[in-house]
């Protein structure tokens, strides 16, 4: 009885990257707070063992994933504000998958 939820939402980014890479990771970092909130919501909602799976996020810049997925980057994201690697620690603990 799994069921699909999009989300879906246009917002200007509050910051100026300087590469497609960190907009699209600054992006990614914006949907996962959406993600795990709307999780959560549901959860408080309906209280369905359900919702405890990953939530799937899509992402359309190789880079961004790969930043998402490997923390070694970090020589190349030194300049990305620290609040955004947020969406690091959801998917090493597995909330999320992209």
């Amino acid at each position: 009885m799994g069921g699909t939820a999009i989300s879906w939402k246009s917002k200007k980014q509050r910051v100026v990257a300087l590469s497609s890479t960190e907009a699209e990771y600054i992006g990614t970092s914006e949907a996962t707070r959406e993600a795990i909130w709307l999780q959560r919501l549901l959860y408080e909602l309906i209280e369905s063992d359900q919702l405890t799976y990953p939530q799937l996020l899509f992402v359309d810049n190789q880079a961004a994933i790969k930043l998402t997925e490997n923390p070694r980057f970090h020589e190349r994201t030194k300049h990305i504000d620290i609040k955004y690697h947020f969406v690091r620690e959801v998917y090493e603990n597995g909330l999320i998958t992209v």
